[in-house]
């Protein structure tokens, strides 16, 4: 299957990899049907900018796979 329409007939426009995508922070908004890239480096205190309450989920990145899985409690930030 190609990759890399206009975007006009709902296929996918293009591929980002894990190899790219592992430099930025990952936004996904299903909900705007949107994905926002980050710099790592921007956040300070203010890492959720919607809200003034959100939850915080500790991922971790398997070096070989790039699995993102979690362990423990969303706690309350």
């Amino acid at each position: 299957m190609p990759i890399g329409s206009d975007g006009l007939d709902g296929q996918p426009v293009g591929v980002f990899g894990t190899d790219y995508l592992l430099s930025y922070d990952v936004e996904l908004d299903p909900g705007a049907n949107r994905v926002r890239l980050f710099e790592q480096d921007h956040c300070g205190d203010r890492a959720v900018y919607w809200s003034r309450e959100y939850s915080v989920l500790p991922l971790n990145v398997d070096d070989v796979t790039r699995w993102a899985t979690t362990e423990g409690r969303i706690g309350r930030a």
